[in-house]
């Protein structure tokens, strides 16, 4: 599961107007979408009545999805000598990723590279 179930009951004094309810969400590797579940509260004692907002939707959001970039934005190679660019993946993850790159030639031009 993505929480730790949990239920109880909250106990107002007379003095106090708030109350916090506290979920514990927990870490996966499973790729999924964005997940919802609802608290609800019921069953009021003391007189006390349901307001009209008795029920919480909360979204617990994918993060998943590892992200891939290069480990600099920079970097400069002399003439004729050979640069390796490095790259790093966010977080594990159970499957192969495949990225694509290309170059684009800014001030330089086709004669003085050659990607590997």
């Amino acid at each position: 599961t993505d929480y730790t179930q949990a239920s109880g009951t909250l106990t107002f004094a007379p003095d106090e107007y708030e109350k916090t309810v506290t979920i514990k969400t927990t870490e996966d590797l499973s790729i999924e979408t964005d997940e919802t579940l609802l608290v609800t509260l019921s069953a009021p004692s003391g007189n006390a009545e349901l307001g009209q907002l008795d029920t919480a939707e909360i979204t617990i959001e994918n993060d998943d999805y590892p992200s891939v970039s290069f480990m600099a934005s920079t970097a400069s190679v002399s003439e004729g000598d050979t640069l390796t660019l490095t790259l790093e993946k966010s977080q594990a993850y159970t499957g192969t990723i495949e990225v694509d790159y290309g170059i684009s030639y800014g001030t330089a031009n086709a004669a003085d590279v050659s990607a590997q």
